[in-house]
């Protein structure tokens, strides 16, 4: 909770332009709050207590494929971000650089570059941890 909202707070400062809409603490929760709020961008912890992560962005995308996913994690050997992307991550962000990267992420998500379709993905139907 402490992250989530540490970050929360840094969004607001971050630009007036991200409002947070939203913030869960679970899969199950995660799928019911993109549902009901329609969010434009997921920012997604992958160590979520009852499910991995990369089930959430793989869901999310089939779900909502206009919804861009931000994973986020402590695990950033290749073979996870990787994973991430394949589920549909628009990116695989480190928490102890959130700070630094998260603006840049943003932006690019923001701009006219388009989020690959699920077709250039090749989404499969489950992703885990490597």
């Amino acid at each position: 909770m402490l992250f989530r909202t540490t970050l929360g707070r840094y969004l607001r400062l971050l630009d007036a332009d991200y409002e947070v809409i939203g913030e869960a603490a679970t899969d199950e929760a995660a799928l019911l709050e993109v549902a009901r709020l329609q969010p434009q961008i997921v920012l997604l912890d992958l160590d979520l207590p009852d499910r991995s992560g990369l089930g959430t962005i793989y869901d999310i995308r089939r779900r909502w494929p206009n919804i861009a996913v931000i994973a986020v994690t402590n695990h950033l050997d290749g073979e996870y971000c990787a994973a991430a992307r394949a589920a549909g991550a628009y990116d695989c962000l480190d928490k102890l650089a959130l700070v630094e990267q998260l603006p840049a992420v943003l932006a690019a998500i923001s701009s006219a570059h388009p989020h690959p379709s699920d077709g250039e993905l090749g989404l499969a139907p489950s992703y885990e941890p490597p």
